[in-house]
């Protein structure tokens, strides 16, 4: 029985910020183990963040839920948003980490972001928490 590939979902993020930029490379480029799907929204608007790019990448988070419970995708990448945007459309979360937590059902102080690349992984021991505060 052949094993079914993985597949990892990609946010692009905030229109008008780098995530297309990057997600379109990353598509371009990337041969892995596992496949890429993009999540949501395809739009590209350089410029300045703005109240529609923020509807958009909220209803690309919202839509990565659906997939993740429905098992269509496995994992989530996402691109970097506009927090200040996000929460004029009800995105009141530090960042999506905290997002994903409440979505299904977990403790925002039992996850963590983790970074990776291709010799270093790094997970975060405190997020959004300024240097002057934690010491």
């Amino acid at each position: 029985m052949r094993k079914r590939k993985m597949v990892v979902g990609i946010t692009w993020g905030d229109p008008a910020g780098v995530g297309p930029e990057l997600a379109e490379r990353v598509g371009r480029t990337f041969r892995g183990p596992f496949a890429l799907r993009v999540v949501g929204h395809q739009t590209k608007r350089p410029g300045k963040p703005s109240l529609a790019g923020a509807k958009l990448a909220r209803a690309a988070l919202d839509e990565s839920v659906r997939l993740l419970r429905s098992g269509e995708i496995q994992a989530i990448v996402n691109g970097p948003i506009s927090k200040e945007w996000m929460g004029k459309v009800g995105f009141h979360f530090p960042g999506q980490t905290e997002f994903y937590a409440k979505a299904f059902g977990v403790r925002p102080d039992d996850v963590t972001m983790m970074m990776i690349g291709p010799r270093l992984r790094v997970a975060l021991a405190s997020t959004h928490l300024s240097l002057r505060k934690a010491v």
